[in-house]
């Protein structure tokens, strides 16, 4: 509540709002952050299966060309 009251006396200049010492804002139980980090490296897993599988497609096309 003290911060909308801070942001809301800074109208006009909003850039000026600042959170009071000791509250960061957002979600400060770290669920956003481990989600984050679980899905990035999944995301990093399958794309690189999806490039070994295309490699493995490429390299089988061009031996049998030859």
């Amino acid at each position: 509540m003290l911060l909308m009251r801070l942001c809301r006396k800074q109208l006009l200049t909003p850039h000026t709002c600042f959170s009071p010492a000791g509250q960061t804002g957002g979600d400060t139980g770290g669920s956003v952050g481990l989600i984050v980090g679980l899905i990035v490296p999944a995301l990093l897993l399958v794309a690189a299966g999806a490039g070994f599988l295309i490699y493995r497609k490429h390299k089988q096309q061009n031996r049998d060309f030859n």
